[in-house]
């Protein structure tokens, strides 16, 4: 009987009669009760030793500190400007080091399944109909749970096709997403509603801004509600801020001008 690498933990994409094997405990989150009886499933054990893990790290540090200059000498060429790599950091350098972590970590996760003599067989995504848009790791985490595997097992299947390391029989079920031909949305929509209360939150702003000196801190990022935030100000006797999330214009993602990035591969 084949013995076949599970990668997504959509059962319906199973091969029947294999001996599966899965990549992670995260492709059991659709059996009922499959974590109080783990025993029954065979499990690729992680490669999470502190040598790979410091390895990892430099890595995504070389990657990174390649490709920002890349970018940025791209971004200013299709952009027609002539900013400096240090302001494409500002910009896009979060995003790229964080997704640069997000790739290699599905890199080291999938080669180390394959790296067990058992598994003979791999089941691929045919994500042919399906276009990628590069995201946020916090935009596919924050994706309804079945998305978000969608997107890693399109993403672990793309990692494999780069690999060619083994021989191993590979079997590719089609991916439907609804209606959509995006499996991540491409447009940008950050767009308050315009309420009464977003425009008092910001009248108050303006006017806690006038009490407030350069040098105060702020607190940001924390998911409190504005009267609660408040009260943590006080407490930490600074004037309160209210923080207001920016407005953007819903924009559709241009697919030609991200064509005409070219960026050359390198080895590392």
């Amino acid at each position: 009987m084949e013995k076949c690498l599970i990668l997504t933990s959509n059962k319906k994409f199973w091969p029947k009669k294999n001996n599966l094997y899965y990549l992670g405990n995260w492709c059991l989150e659709n059996i009922a009760d499959s974590f109080k009886e783990k025993s029954k499933f065979k499990i690729i054990s992680p490669n999470n030793n502190e040598k790979k893990l410091d390895i990892n790290f430099n890595l995504t540090k070389k990657i990174y500190n390649n490709l920002i200059k890349d970018i940025a000498k791209e971004l200013n060429k299709t952009l027609n400007k002539n900013f400096s790599t240090r302001f494409w950091e500002i910009i896009v350098g979060p995003w790229l080091r964080e997704f640069i972590g997000f790739i290699i970590g599905k890199f080291d996760e999938l080669e180390n399944g394959l790296k067990n003599k058992s598994v003979n067989k791999i089941l691929l995504a045919n994500y042919s109909n399906i276009d990628i848009n590069l995201v946020h790791t916090d935009d596919i985490a924050n994706k309804n749970p079945q998305e978000n595997d969608l997107y890693c097992f399109i993403i672990y299947s793309k990692i494999f096709e780069f690999l060619k390391k083994r021989k191993i029989k590979t079997v590719k079920v089609k991916i439907r997403y609804g209606k959509e031909k995006s499996l991540i949305p491409t447009e940008v929509d950050f767009i308050h509603p315009n309420s009464f209360t977003i425009y008092i939150k910001k009248t108050i702003s303006k006017i806690l801004n006038l009490f407030r000196k350069k040098s105060d801190p702020f607190i940001y990022g924390v998911k409190l509600k504005t009267f609660d935030l408040i009260k943590l100000y006080l407490k930490l006797n600074l004037v309160p801020q209210i923080n207001i999330m920016p407005s953007y214009k819903r924009v559709k993602i241009n697919k030609n001008v991200r064509n005409k990035l070219n960026f050359k591969k390198k080895k590392y």
